[in-house]
Formats: structure tokens, sequence, C-alpha cells
């Protein structure tokens, strides 16, 4: 049995073919430098589709060089708090923000968490404009057209290859959403959010396992 270990980085995509014991075969190895955008306003996001092709890459390389074929096991490590808004056809209305986007802002309409400390210990983050509470709201004055769900960048990318791409518990714990005690969608931060469940990507159980498109 391999293990093929995915790491879903902000400034590269790499995947690394490992044997039973955790140790990298000789050469199994592949990375691909992603492209980042940055200006002085702020903005810190990735092309979704280049980002997926980069991936796609890395795995085509593994494989002509026959390094996937005894794998069993695929770990992802990913970055946190990128979040994409797709349209009615599923399809990206725009960049994704990564955790370095420093631009949204709280709606002045709304006054945060009626008590910011419960909040806190509910989902182990704050009202701030690095989680999605914050920036679902923004991302969806700026898309200028119907958003019909948000997700991540690796469930985005693992969606296109499985045949379902729910969000671990490991990402929902970063969007700010999650509460930690019921392992559900908190009701004030997606209020907050101004968005309902059927906005959010599917969490993913305890026994699930991914299947690869054909």
């Amino acid at each position: 049995m391999n293990i093929l270990a995915l790491d879903l980085g902000t400034s590269s995509v790499r995947g690394l073919v490992m044997d039973a014991d955790i140790r990298p075969l000789p050469g199994a190895l592949a990375r691909r430098k992603t492209v980042l955008t940055v200006d002085g306003d702020g903005a810190g996001t990735l092309d979704p589709r280049q980002y997926l092709a980069c991936l796609i890459e890395c795995l085509d390389e593994l494989h002509q060089h026959g390094h996937l074929r005894e794998v069993d096991l695929i770990a992802v490590s990913a970055q946190w708090h990128s979040v994409l808004p797709l349209g009615v056809d599923d399809e990206p209305l725009g960049p994704v923000l990564t955790w370095l986007d420093t631009r949204p802002e709280p709606s002045p309409a709304l006054h945060g968490p009626v008590d910011a400390v419960d909040y806190h210990q509910r989902t182990g983050t704050w009202w701030h404009r690095c989680y999605w509470s914050v920036r679902l709201p923004w991302l969806r004055e700026q898309a200028g057209t119907r958003v019909r769900r948000f997700t991540g960048l690796v469930e985005y990318a693992l969606g296109r290859l499985l045949t379902d791409a729910p969000m671990s518990m490991s990402q929902a714990s970063g969007t700010g959403l999650l509460d930690l005690g019921t392992l559900d969608w908190d009701p004030e931060a997606c209020t907050l959010a101004g968005i309902r469940g059927a906005d959010l990507p599917e969490l993913a159980g305890r026994d699930w396992r991914g299947r690869l498109r054909g």
C-alpha cells in the first residue's frame, strides 16, 4: 500500500507518494507553482481554474512515471479560510479569496454576535474579515450576479476529481461558521453571513470515503 499526499497550498500545489511506513518513494514528487495575485488594496487571490490545472498536472506527472499504481490512500493538507463564490452553473464567479486577502469588511448594518465571548466559545473564532461570516456578504456584493453557493478552494478542486467532495471538519473549523460542539453550521454565524445551510458545502461524516470520477 502506498499513500498519495497532496499539499494544496497558497504558493504551490504538490503531490508526494510514500510507502506504508510514510517514507517518500524516490522521485515520486510533483510540484507546480501557483499564481497568487496581490495588490496595494489588500487583494490576495488565486485563479481557481489555473489552480485546478496545477493539481491535475501534478497527478499526471506522477501517473506518467508509474507512481500512482499502488496508491490506496490519499491524504490532503490544505490552506484555511479560502472561499470561492459559484454561480447557478456551479462555475466560479471570480477568483478565490485566500487567507491573505484583507479587503472584506463587516457590513455597517450588522453589529456582530449577540455575545462575542459565547460566539468565540462555540466557533473558536471572532467576527473578523478572515472568516466567512464577514467574507460571504462582501463577496455576494462584489459578484454583481446571483451566487448559488460558496465553497472552499479545496472542495472546488477535489469536487472536479471526485464524485462528491464534502468539507472536512478541519476545513470547516477554519470558516468561522462551524459550531465546534455540534459539528454543524452555527445558526448565528450563518445569519451574520447572510446564508442558509444550502449555500454552504456539505459537511463530511466520520466515515466518508471519496471516489474518483470516471
